[in-house]
């Protein structure tokens, strides 16, 4: 069912967002009861990465909220909760949190089979999701609900197709982490690949289970099955070792993995397997303009290290909810509405507006690795 983007009666609204707030300050105000805000991120497991850089870009926002007084003078409150990137571990607390019935909103939820699972309860208990790195192309139709300012994975599969097929590459082998996020890309990759004529090398396609050590069965079927390249979507913790195989074996065609591998320490433990590997990714935040230079600077100050992927848009869904919250949004059927009637928000990761589906668009970007360093291809 369509979303209703009439603007909400809570507040002549989305111009009322709160403001980036990047410059600490010494206000204090009476304590009032604070504003619990759930955070469900993967702390540990395959995607800690991302969990973490998402977490601190929450907390990130909510710290500058508080230090400016917080809203209506009262605090926001972060509920910090280690998904461990699995279904049923984000079910069972997003259930904890609706059976209180005074969270009304969960920020973080990055890991797509995650954001599935929890989407029924969400919208039986009428609690906003708003993810910050989910991208699977079903939960564009997870319910009224859920939200994500980050791109679906139909964007990139279908880009990623175009890289492949434009580059004259017409016999590609995928091989995909076996979840929600890997069958999605693999399903979009591969029938957009189709369509403009080209064709898997290797049917059905092959896969892994999270947290495998050994590759080689898969990838020397790949070798065996005349592949002039590998779709690779994966996670983190499993590149490093299915690029050190893939080199073991032989395998010597272009990689193209997805996302994921969108991560310094990633590169960096993949060491020369990594060398020539492309990937998409959504186009960074400015860092030269003066907002992202202040973003970057905060973050340092707090965490000792630059902002990595998804930190952007983890600390530009804080401060959206902080709007909504501040526009006098408390349930989470009115942060539903405020997201829906938002317009052209002007976040760190770009402008913000989210479309009847709940998908709020970036620009993708492919980057090559060179001398262990991802820079963008043009």
């Amino acid at each position: 069912m369509p979303r209703d983007r009439r603007a909400p009666t809570i507040a002549a609204a989305s111009a009322a967002v709160l403001p980036l707030v990047l410059a600490l300050c010494a206000c204090s105000r009476p304590p009032l009861e604070p504003i619990d805000v759930g955070v469900l991120v993967p702390l540990t497991g395959s995607l800690s990465v991302w969990g973490v850089n998402t977490e601190r870009g929450i907390r990130l926002a909510a710290e500058h909220v508080n230090a400016a007084g917080g809203v209506d003078g009262r605090r926001i409150r972060l509920l910090v909760e280690d998904s461990e990137c699995k279904p049923e571990t984000a079910v069972t607390v997003l259930r904890g949190w609706t059976a209180r019935g005074d969270v009304p909103v969960v920020l973080g939820a990055i890991c797509s089979s995650d954001v599935l699972a929890m989407a029924p309860i969400a919208e039986r208990g009428e609690v906003v999701i708003l993810s910050t790195g989910a991208s699977n192309p079903a939960i564009s139709d997870a319910g009224e609900f859920v939200f994500r300012n980050w791109p679906s994975d139909r964007i990139q599969g279908e880009l990623t197709a175009d890289y492949a097929y434009g580059r004259g590459l017409r016999n590609v082998a995928i091989l995909f982490v076996d979840n929600a996020y890997g069958r999605g890309l693999e399903a979009v990759f591969g029938e957009h690949f189709g369509a403009l004529g080209g064709a898997l090398a290797v049917t059905p396609s092959e896969s892994y289970t999270e947290g495998d050590g050994d590759f080689r069965a898969q990838l020397s079927r790949i070798a065996g099955s005349g592949a002039d390249a590998l779709y690779l979507p994966a996670y983190t913790r499993e590149y490093p070792l299915i690029l050190a195989q893939a080199r073991e074996l032989g395998l010597e065609i272009p990689i193209v993995a997805s996302e994921t591998f969108d991560d310094p320490a990633t590169i960096e433990r993949s060491g020369a397997a990594a060398e020539g590997v492309v990937f998409p990714s959504p186009a960074s935040f400015d860092r030269s303009a003066p907002q992202g230079r202040a973003f970057v600077a905060a973050f340092e100050r707090a965490y000792g290290e630059p902002p990595g992927i998804t930190s952007d848009t983890a600390f530009d869904a804080m401060n959206i909810v902080a709007g909504a919250i501040s526009a006098g949004a408390r349930t989470g059927p009115e942060i539903r509405d405020f997201l829906n009637a938002l317009e052209d928000y002007p976040g760190i990761a770009g402008v913000v507006e989210f479309d009847a589906r709940g998908d709020a668009p970036k620009r993708i970007v492919f980057y090559s690795v060179s001398g262990g360093v991802a820079t963008p291809l043009r």
